[in-house]
């Protein structure tokens, strides 16, 4: 008999997708802002959040070509990059505010 897997694995791929398109957005719009205004550490965080894309692309690959039965299960390798994706998100808008919090200061 042939188990229906419900709309649960759509739903998971379809915030892997989103996952993705918010790095590759967020690194297009501060590798923009880097090179418009000089700003390195902008540069740096949209080549980490850009590479960063790359890995979960690679590994939504990986992940969702398993069997049903194994695809599913949350890994600590899901953990780890779910975190690391939240860090690198945290990180940006640090660098973001310290941005124009310095150019307040300087101007």
């Amino acid at each position: 008999m042939i188990r229906d897997p419900g709309l649960q694995p759509e739903r998971t791929s379809l915030s892997w997708v989103r996952s993705q398109l918010l790095l590759i957005i967020i690194s297009t719009v501060f590798f923009k802002m880097g090179v418009k205004y000089a700003y390195h550490g902008l540069n740096i965080v949209s080549y980490a959040l850009f590479v960063f894309s790359l890995v979960i692309v690679i590994y939504n690959r990986y992940k969702f070509n398993k069997e049903w039965n194994e695809q599913f299960t949350v890994t600590q390798l899901d953990v780890t990059i779910k975190a690391i994706f939240s860090i690198l998100i945290v990180l940006s808008c640090v660098v973001l505010m310290s941005y124009f919090i310095f150019k307040l200061i300087l101007e």
